[in-house]
């Protein structure tokens, strides 16, 4: 009975996707498969072995129950069941062109089969002998068979002649192989020896010594150079072939060894047995390369996977495959319910299939490609490939000379066209997708008919090889450039030479203009032609001493672009021919120019890591791309969104230009990347590379699946670190992201380490680097479900091995997640890694693409509470390092802070926003700064408030130690002193007024009148203040209170005198508000600014000792009311005005000893002695600890200020315009920094110095006091002592 299971449905139609969410994705990846394998078959009884067809069109299974049965791999059918032997089948053996199948079982029987009709040809009987292992020689003339009475039987396959014994082994044979070539065999006894045999010869060559136990496992290394074996003993032995002796031996397995394997270039050999544990071992080096100990049960099999990239190792109930390279597991595939019997992988290896006890055969997917298809059949480079505009052809051009077509339905050759004598080097295909024009080095240009199937028409004229070909805009002309200079633009129509252009050297570039008005050609002889195609004649000639490598013409014909060898990129002024201009790039050879349709931008590539989008026409550094490799070329979108870049090592990266990031990578080509193209209509692009292959991608589908937004707004509660999920909840959501999800990005990512990517997330293992760069829906990534989930250190991890920060579709970074989920340490993950890569040269690029994904972040970052904020805005305002830019200025003042519309610094824009210097012959040493993200700097901006109000909330005042925040503060300062010094000056002459109302008439309407006018210019920036930062953020600060408290109780003052009523406490209140709101005033200045929050601070940390010396007082008044004996006192008097008098020093004429006295003492002890010492303590430590804090103070003062001037400015103007903040500013030369440390230690020295001296000027005021305090309980003593005498 044959059962088929089919596994999970990943490749399920797009047009079954439904609607789903972030938070059915979450569920969806860190749910544990439950059917890993493509697919399962069910036998009713248990398999022992298998062998797979070499065109892996059949698999055939050996079972416990002696019969051979044949699966047909395409329809999952069972074709055959024989039954074969009486006893099980424990070997099975295909020979190479699989019209043989040899099978051994326990009933001592070898048969041969044809594998046709499954008919039995031939039966070797060697009972009571049993074969317990046998090989077919490589050629498939014989088979070797070690048997259990200790004989080697040599059997020839197709003569079935007389069967030759090697005797030699005095146990039996367990195991036996064979050298590549057929010449030897080794075997394995249990006799403890390793013996090697020749089959040329029929006889034993040596025998090899050294195992202490039985021999279990044999195989010779492909280089036929060592047999390699496994024994009980729990050593592997290596045997030198040549030498005949021991190489080496392995230890470090606890048990008996059971199954040997090694790798195709013959350096590793893995093992697994007894002890549950699979070693990898090293030939060359003699060690142990890695050692999995992960195994359920004991590893009954093993085998080298992919061009040994990986080994499988079979066990209890799973397979687990181990990364060589990176000795790291890769993934657990589980889905066996007993042990793994044997595994094999297809010839394309990209399937696994292994046998189990269990009774099934299971399919594995080991796909690793992220393309569609591949396109192979060329026998040389492919140079070329397009896909037609009705995107149902493809056509690859090659240095083996051909054209071919392929079909892009069934992706099956359709034609070759072969004609060209040289390399094919250009190849387009017109808009009726009929025609084919190929360029060769053969100095053709020939014209393929793809109905026909041949070739139509031939253009001649050309003298040497094709180098470049275009077509018009409209298909009408084709222009072909040669190696001799010579450029010729073909009517298509009529197959006529329409003009002729000469240059002196090979034309390497030609461009159409969007009208199809000129054709553009430049050459390695530095020129470059623009023809009028309606005159046929040259208009222009741009010539440059440095070879033109690539040319470019905006949309409006305004401008003409030349890349040059040397890194630089030329503009001329079509009009103009005078106005031209250079701008240099920090790269070599550009190779690559595009002009964006809205003649906004430039993009320029070259033949390094890097390709820049530029201002147009000024040419400024907006953007800068690292590719990390060379580039050999690049192809730009319809909607100029997205770059593919192709570079020397085969890697391929979709980059984003509106979100400035990378999108995408792949690492599928083995070879340099010849060519790029994007199909009519953006849903596929292909790639040419050097490894004679044409790779063809999903482009739309990668897009979509990045781009499409989440359903829901995801629920932060949903799922939290170490919980466990309710499967049977989220089966309904897993379900249909099965259909629905896995159509849109699986078939995106390589299957198995998307595979390998689940499986680590369900068991919250740690990240690989295949991780962190999956395609997913809604754009996120590794990082941004590490934060949803609060794996903070496994986040930490993704990030340094290159998890990109970046937003997904619904603009959200990782970072905004952490700040959602309150996941303190996520932030501080982040903010770690960024701080330490900040600090990587190489890597700033990058760096400011993943600022660039924070901006919309910022300010929750800036009032978070981290400790790593400050750090992070320290790396965050780096030293800029360029060599363009100068390291001492004379032209301007610095320090100069200006906002740049570029990320890049140029010192152009600083000279065009500075002042001249006054110090005109006098340089100054300087270095430059710049933010990586965009800010709002202008005054009455909303940004701009939004920013300020952010520091003014941060949690970490630290950062107000920052550079970053310093010189923001400092420019905003400067920016705005006027108008602070105008809001000082008004409110010191409210104090003026107030004065003169006081001590002259009050009935001077004039100065009523002032008061009320000044009251409401006060009162009007607070409300402006009120209205912008919100009511409850105003009155959270207790200045801002008293500033409006203090113009009501003005005004009210003012309209009480109009009605002629006098409120005396109303007044004293205005004089005592207005005075305290007068001292603001003294913060508009540097040297005043520091003893205002001195005063505030001091107060604050007071209060606390107010409250215990009020109570302190009342508690002595109560006393003093126990022992008086005067009745004539009030409350007031008895309960506060005496014990504060006495407190204050005033004596009372107390002349009796008695509870009078001994309440004066207590006061005197107390609140003299004890309180008074501690205020001193107290307005100390406030002092030592307002020192330490006087920069934040300072600038604390600064923002208020900043802050209400802001929200002022906001009513007259609200400039959005963002920029990045960048500094110029001095710094000391290297010869003059010992000079300032050693000012530094100097002047730190005198500030310890003069800290000393005050703290023994308060000593000894502190002694003296203390003095004068015990002179008065002296003589107060004296007089207790004088009245007692009196009293007797």
């Amino acid at each position: 009975m044959l059962k088929v299971i089919e596994g999970q449905n990943i490749f399920s139609s797009a047009s079954e996707t439904q609607s789903y969410s972030l938070k059915s994705l979450i569920n969806y990846f860190t749910t544990s498969q439950n059917k890993m394998f493509l697919s399962s078959i069910s036998f009713n009884c248990e398999l022992w072995t298998i062998s797979l067809s070499s065109n892996n069109s059949f698999i055939v299974l050996g079972c416990e129950d002696g019969s051979i049965r044949t699966i047909n791999l395409q329809t999952k059918l069972e074709e055959y069941e024989i039954a074969s032997h009486s006893k099980p089948v424990s070997i099975l053996h295909l020979t190479k062109d699989n019209k043989r199948l040899i099978s051994a079982s326990q009933d001592g029987c070898i048969k041969i089969w044809d594998t046709e009709k499954f008919k039995e040809i031939s039966t070797l009987n060697i009972t009571p002998s049993t074969p317990n292992s046998l090989i077919p020689t490589p050629d498939g003339k014989f088979l070797a068979i070690g048997c259990s009475d200790g004989i080697i039987r040599v059997w020839p396959i197709e003569k079935l002649s007389k069967i030759s014994l090697l005797k030699g082994h005095t146990e039996s044979i367990n195991s036996i192989a064979t050298t590549s070539d057929g010449q030897y065999v080794a075997t394995g006894s249990d006799d403890f020896s390793v013996r090697l045999w020749s089959l040329w010869l029929l006889q034993e060559q040596h025998t090899f010594l050294g195992h202490l136990s039985k021999v279990g496992t044999v195989t010779i290394t492909s280089d036929n150079k060592f047999i390699v074996s496994g024994s009980e003993d729990k050593t592997v032995k290596i045997w030198n072939i040549k030498e005949k002796n021991q190489e080496f031996s392995f230890k470090g397995h606890s048990g008996e060894i059971y199954c040997l394997a090694t790798s195709d270039d013959a350096s590793l050999v893995a093992s697994g047995g007894q002890d549950k544990t699979l070693n990898i071992w090293s030939i060359a080096n003699r060690k142990l390369d890695f050692s999995c100990a992960e195994n359920t049960g004991y590893v009954s099999c093993v085998k080298f996977l992919k061009s040994d990239k990986y080994v499988a190792s079979g066990c209890y109930e799973k397979i687990i495959l181990i990364n060589i390279k990176e000795k790291r597991i890769e993934l657990h595939f589980e889905g066996h319910r007993n042990f793994v019997m044997g595994i094999i992988v297809n010839n394309d290896l990209n399937v696994m299939y292994s046998i189990s006890t269990d009774y099934t055969l299971k399919t594995w997917d080991l796909s690793e490609k992220s393309y569609i298809n591949e396109f192979k059949g060329h026998g040389s480079c492919v140079t070329r490939a397009r896909i037609s505009y009705n995107c149902k052809l493809v056509i690859t051009g090659s240095w083996d000379n051909t054209v071919k077509v392929w079909d892009l339905e069934t992706f099956k050759e359709i034609c070759t066209f072969f004609g060209h004598k040289d390399y094919v080097t250009r190849i387009e295909i017109d808009r009726e997708c009929k025609m084919v024009y190929s360029g060769s080095w053969d100095s053709t240009v020939k014209v393929w008919d793809i109905e026909e199937r041949k070739e139509v028409y031939c253009f001649l004229g050309h003298n040497s090889g094709i180098f470049s070909m275009a077509f018009c805009k409209n298909f009408t002309l084709l222009a072909t450039g040669a190696r001799d200079g010579l450029v010729i633009c073909w009517n298509v129509k009529t197959r006529k030479k329409e003009i002729e252009i000469n240059h002196k050297e090979y034309v390497l570039n030609l461009d159409f203009s969007n009208d199809s008005k000129y054709l553009i050609t430049s050459s390695v002889d530095r020129e470059a032609k623009v023809t009028n195609l309606l005159t046929h004649t040259v208009e222009r000639t741009f010539s440059h001493e440095i070879g033109l490598t690539c040319i470019a013409i905006s949309l409006s014909n305004l401008y003409l672009i030349a890349g040059l060898g040397n890194g630089k990129v030329h503009i001329w002024d079509m009009d103009n021919f005078s106005n031209d201009f250079f701008i240099s790039l920090e790269c070599s050879e550009i190779h690559f120019l595009h002009v964006t349709k809205d003649s906004k931008h430039l993009i320029v590539g070259s033949q390094c890591p890097y390709f820049y989008i530029l201002s147009f026409p000024d040419v400024k550094e907006k953007i800068s791309f690292n590719c990390n490799d060379t580039v050999t070329h690049m192809c730009i979108d319809f909607t100029e969104n997205i770059i593919i870049a192709g570079c020397s090592n085969g890697k391929i990266i979709l980059w984003n230009l509106i979100e400035r990031r990378q999108e995408a990578v792949f690492h599928e080509h083995k070879g340099q990347i010849e060519d790029i193209f994007i199909c009519a209509n953006m849903e596929y692009f292909i790639t040419s590379s050097k490894d004679k292959t044409a790779k063809l991608w999903g482009f739309d589908e990668i897009l979509q699946t990045i781009m499409k937004k989440s359903d829901d707004s995801f629920e932060f509660d949903l799922i939290r670190e170490n919980s466990s999920l309710n499967l049977e909840t989220v089966s309904a959501v897993t379900e249909n992201a099965n259909r629905g999800q896995s159509s849109m990005f699986i078939s995106c990512n390589p299957t198995m380490y998307f595979t390998g990517f689940r499986q680590r997330l369900s068991k919250r293992s740690f990240p690989v680097s295949s991780d962190c760069n999956m395609i997913l829906p809604f754009g996120i990534n590794l990082a941004h479900i590490y934060v949803i989930l609060g794996l903070d250190k496994h986040l930490l991890q993704a990030l340094y091995l290159g998890c990109p920060i970046r937003k997904d579709s619904s603009g959200n970074s990782p970072m905004h997640y952490a700040i959602c989920k309150d996941s303190q340490k996520c932030i501080e993950a982040i903010l770690d890694f960024l701080i330490y890569f900040s600090k990587e040269e190489t890597e700033y690029h990058k760096y400011l693409e993943y600022s660039f994904a924070l901006k919309d972040d910022i300010f929750d970052i800036i009032q978070n509470i981290s400790a790593h904020v400050s750090d992070y805005l320290e790396s965050m305002f780096r030293v800029i390092k360029d060599t363009n830019l100068p390291n001492f200025v004379h032209e301007f003042q610095v320090p100069l802070v200006i906002s740049s519309p570029y990320p890049k610094v140029y010192f152009e824009s600083f000279t065009k926003k500075a002042k001249k210097s006054k110090l005109k012959n006098k340089e100054v040493y300087v270095e430059f700064r710049a933010t990586p993200i965009e800010f709002i700097l202008s005054n009455g901006s909303k940004g701009g408030l939004k920013l300020l109000m952010a520091i003014s909330n941060a949690r970490n005042r630290k950062i107000f130690k920052t550079t970053f925040i310093q010189v923001l503060i400092d420019h905003k300062w400067n920016s705005m002193w006027k108008i602070i010094i105008f809001l000082t000056i008004i409110q010191w002459s409210n104090l003026i007024v107030t004065l003169g109302i006081l001590f002259l008439e009050e009935n001077i309407y004039i100065l009523k009148l002032m008061s009320i006018v000044v009251n409401l210019v006060l009162l009007f920036p607070e409300i402006i203040q009120m209205i912008y930062t919100s009511p409850m953020n105003y009155f959270k600060y207790w200045r801002n209170r008293i500033d409006v408290t203090s113009s009501i109780i003005n005004l009210t003052w003012q309209i009480l005198m109009v009605f002629n009523i006098s409120i005396a406490l109303v007044k004293w209140f205005m004089v005592l508000l207005n005075f305290v709101r007068g001292l603001s005033g003294f913060r508009a200045f540097s040297s005043t600014r520091y003893y205002i929050r001195l005063i505030m601070s001091s107060i604050s940390d007071v209060t606390p000792f107010l409250f215990i010396f009020t109570y302190s007082t009342i508690a002595f008044g109560a006393l003093f009311s126990a022992s008086n004996t005067n009745n004539d006192l009030s409350a007031f008097q008895i309960l506060w005005k005496m014990p504060l008098e006495l407190s204050l020093g005033l004596e009372n004429n107390v002349q009796a000893l008695g509870l009078e006295y001994a309440y004066f003492v207590l006061i005197s002890v107390f609140n003299v002695i004890i309180m008074l010492n501690l205020l001193i303590s107290i307005l100390g430590n406030s002092f030592d600890q307002f020192q330490v804090e006087a920069v934040e103070v300072d600038y604390q003062e600064k923002l208020e200020l900043i802050i209400e001037v802001q929200c002022l400015c906001m009513c007259f103007s609200n400039n959005k315009e963002k920029g990045y903040i960048q500094i110029c500013e001095p710094v000391l030369k290297d010869d003059k920094k010992k000079t300032a440390n050693r000012a530094e230690e100097i002047e730190f020295r005198d500030q310890i110095t003069a800290k000393v001296n005050r703290i023994e000027k308060s000593v000894g005021q502190l002694e003296k006091s203390n003095k004068m305090i015990n002179d008065k309980i002296d003589r107060l003593i004296d007089k207790l002592a004088k009245h007692a005498q009196i009293q007797m």
